[in-house]
Formats: C-alpha cells, structure tokens, sequence
C-alpha cells in the first residue's frame, strides 16, 4: 500500500511538471493556396499573425506559451490594386493543452468574396494556408 501512494505522488508531480511547462513557439507559413474559384484574380497576397500587431509572409518570431494560455492565429488575404481593395481573415485559437513539444502541421481555409462592383462583381475564393508550428521547452 506504501509503494501505492509514492507511485501516485510520483505520476501527480510528473504530470504537474508536464503541465506545468512553457514553450516556446514558432509558426512558419509554408504555403497559402486557392482550392476552388471564380475569376478571383492573382494580385493578392497571404499573411499571418499570432495576436500581435505584425503580420508575416514566411515564419513569424519566437514567442513564449505558458501553461492555461492559448494564442490566435490570423490567417489574412489582402488583394489590393482594385478600387476596393479585398480583405478578409480567419481565426483559430491554439490551446497550451494542446500542444506538445515536436512540430505539427496546421491547416486553415479562408473565404473571401471581392467587394468590387460591375464586372467583377462578387467574385470569390477560398484558400488554403498551410502551417508547421514548432514546439521546443522553454
């Protein structure tokens, strides 16, 4: 019975220990692609963000996680050029709980409909951004 509880005290200081953990995260966006649609245009341009007031092409800086946070990820299409330019962005939350360290592959879609008028009126597509965020102990 005595071995019982120091097993138990163990798992309950490991498991505290685990969760307890700060990482450090890094997000690089490694593709942001159409999958389907109508006579969008090409001068657009992908983004993301994590929370802050920059926005990244490629791979964002290095940010400390600590244990009960989470951070968003923005995934943002920016077509400029035009009359109105299009600007569209969508949001995922990325839980501490979720993660552990290694490197995992995060996909978001994003929809996005042109706000010009007359002939290229209510044009659309959607786009695939493609992620590897990096986890490593603090």
């Amino acid at each position: 019975m005595h071995l019982k509880f120091k097993l138990i005290f163990v798992f309950i200081l490991f498991f505290n220990w685990v969760n307890s953990q700060e990482y450090v995260i890094e997000i690089t966006l490694v593709d942001a692609v159409i999958v389907e649609e109508c006579h969008f245009g090409d001068e657009w341009n992908a983004y993301f963000s994590f929370g802050g007031k920059y926005l990244y092409q490629k791979s964002g800086d290095k940010f400390v996680l600590k244990p009960n946070q989470s951070f968003p990820i923005h995934s943002i299409i920016y077509e400029g050029n035009e009359t109105y330019n299009d600007y569209e962005k969508t949001t995922s939350m990325i839980r501490h709980e979720k993660l552990h360290v290694g490197i995992f592959e995060f996909e978001e879609y994003l929809y996005i409909e042109d706000k010009n008028t007359g002939r290229y009126h209510c044009n659309n597509a959607t786009f695939k951004f493609s992620y590897i965020i990096s986890v490593s102990n603090y």
